[in-house]
């Protein structure tokens, strides 16, 4: 078969999946609707960057001023709203069991009596952890009170001693700590989250879309026309369905790059025409781990469906944006490995948080590329199922 005939029937295999695209709506809310809305949707959410006025309740047995200033302190953190005082213990653990509030302060009677005689007071937190991220904030600033107000007391009573501020801070500061948070420096939750979610919901409509395409050729019987008029050639056939769903999610990846990268003005260490071509492998690879599992399941559409589905819910969890590979059991590490989506979050990492060479990330671009050519081994695979297998329910 010559090159011209190769993009003739490409063209005319092309032209007919747009046509069954056009007949079946959910197709285009897949494709084109679905992922504008996730965008706004993720971007919206996390407009804020991270959470503040987390709502706190405070129960303040000792009501002195020491106490009264260690809460006004707390409160003028940006994380944390004391909302609610509460006259006893009680009320407030049942204002946090009803989820109106995410911590308490207990600040126990005869704190500053305790304070001024250096009896070492105790002041109680309780946070929320079902709820990890507003209870992380507020214990974090919690535990930064109790440090500051225990450092407080101690520069006051050395001052008092008769020391100078310089002498006293070598005393309870002797170590100073400069931290510098590279590429994120806000900690801006939505840079580092929205970035992974957004393309993670496309790949995972990628891997379904990919199977229900080619599964609906087995439920409507057409499969052995469209081999034929591929020329009986299984990459044509396979080529001339897939690439023009590729070229609409590129479409939509370019969409999310200019909203994410220049409307909203989310860093990016690298060009764009960069991000798109590593979008665009990480797109052809997705297509050809869910032809191959297609490939294994011939003529079982749903449940071809239902493996990509679970596979494309996993690689959320086992990419490693939200929880590090490196402390997961083995066998999962493993799995991750086999995942487009794990080498598209460490491209991301390394070249549009990092801006840093290739070379570093060079073994996830090296198994993209092999499993955009999985599908060549389910090549008889797919020549039996095209003359031999029907569609199973």
């Amino acid at each position: 078969m010559d090159i011209k005939s190769i993009f003739s029937r490409l063209k005319k295999l092309a032209i007919r999946e747009a046509e069954i695209s056009r007949r079946r709506p959910l197709y285009l809310f897949c494709m084109l609707i679905a992922p504008v809305f996730f965008s706004f949707m993720f971007i919206n959410v996390m407009e804020e960057g991270a959470p503040d006025e987390i709502p706190a309740a405070v129960v303040d047995d000792d009501d002195s001023q020491v106490s009264r200033t260690l809460l006004r302190t707390l409160d003028a953190m940006q994380e944390t709203d004391l909302t609610v005082k509460y006259k006893n213990f009680s009320d407030a653990k049942d204002a946090l069991r009803k989820g109106e509030v995410f911590a308490i302060v207990h600040v126990p009677q005869g704190l500053s009596e305790k304070a001024l005689t250096q009896r070492t007071p105790t002041i109680y937190f309780y946070t929320n952890d079902a709820y990890f991220l507003a209870g992380s904030f507020l214990f974090k600033n919690m535990k930064v009170l109790g440090e500051l107000s225990g450092l407080a007391i101690t520069k006051a009573t050395l001052s008092a001693k008769g020391l100078d501020d310089d002498r006293i801070m070598g005393l309870i500061q002797p170590i100073t700590v400069e931290s510098h948070p590279l590429n994120n420096p806000s900690l801006n939750y939505s840079i580092y989250l929205t970035n992974m979610f957004i393309p993670a919901i496309l790949l995972l409509i990628i891997f379904i879309a990919t199977c229900y395409s080619i599964g609906l050729e087995w439920k409507r019987g057409t499969q052995k026309k469209w081999y034929k008029d591929a020329g009986e050639n299984v990459v044509i056939a396979l080529a001339g369905k897939l690439l023009p769903q590729t070229a609409v999610y590129m479409l939509m990846f370019a969409f999310m790059d200019v909203y994410l990268y220049r409307i909203n003005g989310f860093p990016i260490a690298c060009s764009l025409l960069r991000l798109l071509g590593i979008q665009l492998l990480v797109t052809l690879a997705s297509q050809a781990f869910s032809t191959a599992i297609f490939g294994i399941l011939a003529g079982q559409m749903r449940l071809a469906m239902s493996v990509a589905s679970l596979l494309g819910v996993l690689s959320i969890s086992l990419c490693g944006f939200t929880f590090p590979v490196m402390a997961m059991p083995k066998i999962m590490e493993a799995i991750s490995w086999l995942l487009p989506l794990r080498h598209y979050y460490l491209i991301y990492v390394n070249q549009v948080l990092d801006g840093y060479s290739i070379i570093y990330v060079w073994k996830s671009f090296a198994i993209l590329v092999a499993i955009v050519g999985l599908p060549l081994l389910f090549i008889k695979v797919y020549e039996k199922a095209f003359n031999e297998v029907n569609y199973k329910a």
